[in-house]
């Protein structure tokens, strides 16, 4: 995790406050999980309710084009963020060699979600552009 936090922000952010950068992304991420109830699991119910959830997006798409019939909607928004996440190859993670294996038909999705929202895009993945200045986020008091 820390190594490919620190490979997307290298060049960017300099190189004496990487590391704290990232810890302070860590303990933000890990406060978020603890907060929504997903840190509250053991790792092996943790990847046992993400497999189960995978497996259920799976079996609710089926063979259909997209969530709801044959044009893209809000669930297939939704959806989008869930398997770009899981399936990005630039965010590493055990559950997407698990998804590849067991529900196929996501990736094929993930790819018609590509074209039918970033048509225009000209990489294969629209991620943000590089960062190109760092600026802290203070939370309200």
């Amino acid at each position: 995790w820390d190594t490919t936090v620190q490979r997307y922000f290298a060049g960017h952010i300099p190189a004496p406050l990487l590391r704290l950068v990232t810890s302070m992304i860590r303990a933000d991420v890990g406060r978020g999980a603890y907060s929504q109830g997903m840190a509250r699991h053991s790792p092996a119910d943790q990847l046992y309710l993400y497999r189960r959830a995978l497996r259920s997006l799976s079996t609710l798409l089926g063979s259909k084009p997209f969530m709801l019939g044959d044009a893209p909607t809000e669930a297939d928004c939704a959806a989008f963020a869930v398997c770009e996440a899981i399936l990005s190859e630039a965010w590493p993670n055990p559950l997407a060699q698990y998804a590849r294996a067991e529900c196929g038909n996501l990736e094929d999705y993930l790819s018609r979600l590509h074209t039918a929202f970033f048509a225009d895009s000209d990489t294969d993945r629209p991620y943000p552009p590089a960062i190109t200045s760092f600026q802290a986020v203070r939370r309200p008091a």
